[in-house]
């Protein structure tokens, strides 16, 4: 199915407006120094993050793996929570960018509408470490967070759930970690996936890409492929079902969220995936808006309508907790 090109939303529009107009515009990330670009994108999100929605709780874990320390953010919703499902949030930035108090506003937002515990990982950043560094660090988090779980809430090992929640390369992240590094008994624990505008494959040639990937609307076909870069020790692993999903064999996936905008030279490896789903029989639903671009999650706290479309997820989320979704 096409989705034709469609104005950007006006009200995301006009917080991009001001942002730029304040000196919070976009970086050029393939050229600028990588500490500058880094040091910018922090700029825009303590701006965006500002009002955030607030939690009853939030707690910061440091989690090391091999020479690298973590921290991951544990937001709690209010009282009484009697669930022993988590969610486990992995942010976008291109596997470069980001980190658990960037997207602060965002791990806030799925804690307050779904009502879960949401752990947000501040997982290694390319390309100090590159792939697969990052999916070995995130399955070490979950075992990390099963033991902290079950002491800080008195819960049993096999009564802990997880569903996991990832945006643009957090979404590649979490099914990649999903379908290879898991322990059994920790896959079978994933109930489900929320994945918004998922990097699925490394096919920047697809209809999509040819039409709105020269960076109109944010994303762009020179900084997806200087991204993939970072992340790959060597552009051959662009191939591997480990880092481009839809290439995996795997059929077993837990229930799935996917969401993405139609102006988002991504959308067709939401819609690829989508059909893969279909053709295995996996329950899931997909989800294309008009007029949002990559990235429109970091808005959450500044436009209603963002902030809207979490609370739909979030909905899915609690069916999932209680095993009805379908």
């Amino acid at each position: 199915m096409k989705y034709p090109e469609t104005p950007l939303n006006p009200k995301l529009l006009s917080v991009m407006q001001k942002m730029k107009e304040i000196g919070l515009g976009a970086v050029d990330v393939t050229t600028a120094d990588l500490s500058y670009a880094r040091a910018e994108l922090e700029k825009q999100y303590a701006y965006l993050n500002a009002a955030p929605f607030q939690v009853s709780t939030v707690q910061t874990l440091t989690m090391n793996f091999e020479d690298e320390s973590i921290n991951i953010r544990l937001y709690l919703p209010e009282a009484p929570y009697e669930s022993s499902t988590f969610a486990v949030y992995l942010h976008g930035g291109g596997w470069t960018f980001g980190n658990e108090q960037t997207h602060d506003g965002i791990a806030r937002a799925f804690c307050k509408s779904s009502q879960l515990p949401v752990a947000s990982i501040g997982y290694t950043l390319a390309p100090g470490k590159k792939f697969p560094f990052q999916n070995q660090q995130i399955a070490e988090a979950l075992q990390y967070l099963t033991r902290v779980f079950q002491e800080q809430f008195g819960l049993t090992q096999d009564s802990i759930k997880f569903i996991f929640i990832g945006d643009s390369a957090g979404a590649n992240l979490a099914l990649a970690t999903y379908q290879d590094y898991l322990t059994d008994s920790i896959r079978s624990r994933i109930i489900g996936m929320i994945l918004y505008y998922g990097v699925f494959s490394g096919d920047i040639k697809a209809d999509s890409w040819n039409r709105i990937g020269d960076g109109r609307y944010g994303l762009s076909t020179t900084a997806m492929n200087w991204y993939w870069h970072q992340y790959l020790e060597k552009m051959e692993q662009i191939d591997l079902p480990q880092t481009s999903p839809l290439l995996s064999n795997e059929s077993s996936l837990p229930p799935m969220w996917l969401i993405v905008g139609n102006l988002d030279p991504l959308l067709d490896d939401t819609l690829n995936f989508a059909e893969k789903l279909k053709r295995h029989h996996i329950v899931h639903q997909v989800i294309v808006l008009e007029g949002y671009p990559h990235g429109f999650l970091r808005f959450c706290n500044q436009v209603d309508s963002v902030y809207d479309i979490i609370k739909q997820s979030s909905q899915a989320m609690q069916q999932m907790a209680k095993g009805v979704y379908s």
